[in-house]
């Protein structure tokens, strides 16, 4: 009896209704010049044809499972309990992977095996072009993943690596997070551990359709917080805490959850790189409701 040989690194791909797309994404997979892995696709109650799409697929390394919709992070945490690898790639179901990027990661990761996370660059493609990415970080581990973060938007989780057991150790992604939840979870991990980075772009993040529109209305419902991330002295790491926490709190105020919103607009006072943000915030903090719910009803007509 032959014996069964363990992958060396699981593929996790939540889908929700991204049949256009998932095809191409899977292709960018199977044509890794790296065969040890696994794909775990979590199919989140897609309504269209995505999971028909992967069920075409006829390669051993791939298995879909299905969950009612529950939301991307309870999707990629599905796929985080079923991983039998020791490193988890992440990938979204709209972008793609160049051919060596497993292994040109797995290579990075031997070169430094201290770190919590590893980011390889990605180029950003839109309608009609595609972005390359900054050249003037350096390779290896970064001595500020924030500062990183802030300055370069170095972070896409379909161009991330993380040990499971990290995975395990910052307790997945927040559930009920609305948006931001990469970033999150990503920023959890670099508090704790090194942060190494690859200069080479092996990833393309497909920026036609991010979703963020239909998120604009809609507050967090997840325990965390991310005002807890806040330490004294750290100051990039404050920063990017505080204009993720005012994203939150603008959409917590577009639900007239306005103690929420006030509460996150209290906390970030202190924030020096996004003061135009925070002056948003309190703007609609005191907006009279009837304008608030005025302006809900006739956005998506401006943006038509």
């Amino acid at each position: 009896m032959s014996k069964t040989v363990s992958p060396k690194i699981s593929v996790v791909i939540p889908l929700y209704n991204k049949g256009a797309y998932i095809a191409a994404t899977l292709q960018s997979v199977l044509r890794q010049t790296f065969p040890s892995f696994e794909v775990i696709i979590v199919d989140d109650g897609s309504t269209d044809q995505g999971p028909a799409v992967v069920e075409t697929f006829q390669d051993s390394r791939l298995r879909i499972v299905h969950q009612s919709n529950l939301g991307v992070s309870a999707a990629r945490n599905q796929g985080i309990r079923l991983a039998q690898a020791p490193y988890i790639a992440f990938l979204d179901a709209d972008d793609f992977w160049q051919p060596t990027y497993l292994e040109e990661m797995l290579r990075f990761i031997e070169r430094y095996p201290a770190c919590g996370l590893y980011v390889s660059a990605h180029q950003v493609a839109e309608k009609h072009q595609v972005l390359d990415p900054p050249k003037d970080l350096p390779e290896g581990v970064l001595p500020d993943y924030f500062h990183a973060e802030l300055t370069y938007k170095i972070t896409r989780l379909s161009s991330t690596v993380v040990p499971r057991q990290i995975c395990e150790e910052v307790g997945g992604f927040p559930v009920g997070m609305v948006s931001g939840e990469d970033s999150y979870f990503c920023g959890r991990i670099a508090i704790a551990h090194p942060v190494a980075f690859l200069t080479k772009p092996l990833v393309i993040y497909n920026q036609q359709y991010s979703g963020l529109q239909d998120r604009s209305f809609k507050g967090d419902t997840c325990a965390e917080d991310w005002c807890d991330l806040y330490q004294p002295g750290a100051f990039y790491q404050n920063e990017l805490v505080a204009v993720k926490a005012l994203k939150a709190g603008i959409r917590l105020a577009m639900t007239l959850n306005r103690s929420q919103s006030r509460a996150i607009e209290k906390r970030t006072r202190y924030t020096a790189l996004f003061q135009k943000k925070w002056r948003y915030l309190y703007f609609l903090n005191r907006v009279p409701a009837p304008f608030i719910l005025l302006y809900k009803k006739i956005k998506p007509l401006l943006a038509n």
